[in-house]
């Protein structure tokens, strides 16, 4: 508000200050010899055009976009009421700022009518085809741009909600009513309906109730609530299950998509998801291990390595086969325990070497001590 008030001062100021400066220039017109009153008016009124003219260009903005047209023309007339400019004028102080963003004035109008205002509005509004409906669509789907600010946005609003009720025809409160339920409807009809709605309206609206004997009529055409907008069908879409449900269906043996707790549950392969074997086992990884090595055969050398990943709760014992200083031993592989254990018999003389004693324990609590650790 105070940044209005000081605007509103300032341009006040102006206009004194403008007002005086016509006045002295007309003194010194008169008072000059051998000026006839006839010469003395023109060079008036042309010095008053280019003193306006040239306050105007520098406050006035750009001619813009087809949309913000009607806001623009407003701006201009706010301007030029503000300085005082005198109103035969406004068409040649104007003219200028239109012609150089929109060609076709010059060739629809006629010289003389380069200077009649309301002649040359009309035609440029005419021309960009700015219908009511426009207007509409540019009051309903306003969004405030990141340049401008709240005050900016409620007025540019405004402007929209203006010159909407301008091309309605609209005077009255009661007017005003009846234009909002009347657009109302048509936002509830199907798109066949609102065609045929905009045909029989012509360039005007109706009134909600002749709207609504139309819509009746649609209707006995096209069958019941033929004109009403069907409700859009939103897709809904599961969300994907991590594990098993009560109401779900059990899970199939060599699914590849069973979940983690499927394959921890069941003893399944981490690759391909069969329970006959583990990942270290699975089949496909020799075939991708295969390919790998084929692939990059003669170009560059490469190793794949394919590590040993035990299932937790696999009920099953794998054996391997270990070497050690020429000796081989057969094992199994135990995943429960924390370290290595072997018979002192199967190790070379060479690494007995003792190191003190540990106590074992077995999966089912029986527990002894071994005299030896070895390193």
């Amino acid at each position: 508000m105070k940044k209005l008030e000081t605007e509103l001062k300032i341009e006040q100021e102006v206009r004194l200050v403008l007002e005086r400066q016509i006045e002295l220039e007309k003194l010194k017109r008169s008072s000059e010899p051998g000026v006839s009153s006839g010469d003395s008016g023109g060079q008036d009124t042309r010095s008053e055009l280019r003193h306006f003219s040239k306050l105007v260009s520098g406050v006035v903005p750009k001619f813009p976009s087809e949309a913000e047209v009607p806001i623009w023309f407003e701006s201009v007339e706010n301007t030029l009421e503000a300085y005082a400019a005198p109103r035969q004028l406004w068409g040649k102080i104007v003219f200028p700022l239109i012609a150089e963003k929109v060609p076709f004035v010059s060739t629809r109008l006629t010289p003389s009518q380069h200077s009649e205002y309301e002649v040359l509005k009309k035609t440029v509004l005419e021309e960009l085809k700015l219908s009511a409906g426009e207007y509409q669509r540019r009051f309903v789907g306003a969004r405030k741009r990141a340049s401008e600010g709240w005050r900016q946005f409620a007025t540019r609003l405004q402007s929209y909600l203006h010159f909407y009720l301008e091309a309605r025809n609209v005077k009255s409160f009661e007017e005003v009513m009846e234009l909002l339920v009347s657009d109302q409807l048509k936002n509830n009809l199907a798109e066949s309906a609102l065609r045929y709605v905009t045909l029989q309206e012509g360039g005007g609206w109706k009134k909600a109730s002749a709207l609504a004997s139309l819509l009746q009529t649609f209707d006995d055409a096209e069958g019941r609530d033929g004109a009403a907008k069907k409700p859009e069908t939103k897709v809904r879409h599961a969300p994907a299950s991590h594990g098993v449900t009560s109401s779900g269906p059990p899970p199939k043996p060599g699914s590849v998509k069973q979940s983690t707790d499927v394959r921890k549950k069941w003893g399944a392969c981490f690759g391909c998801g069969s329970r006959d074997h583990l990942k270290a086992k699975c089949p496909h990884n020799v075939n991708k291990l295969t390919a790998g090595a084929s692939e990059g055969k003669g170009n560059s050398l490469s190793a794949r390595v394919a590590t040993n990943e035990a299932c937790a709760g696999h009920s099953e014992l794998e054996p391997v086969s270990l070497g050690c200083h020429g000796r081989k031993i057969d094992a199994i592989l135990d995943t429960g325990a924390e370290i290595t254990v072997v018979r002192e018999s199967a190790l070379p003389p060479e690494l007995v070497e003792p190191h003190g004693t540990i106590n074992l324990t077995s999966a089912f609590g029986e527990g002894r001590q071994s005299s030896r650790l070895f390193r």
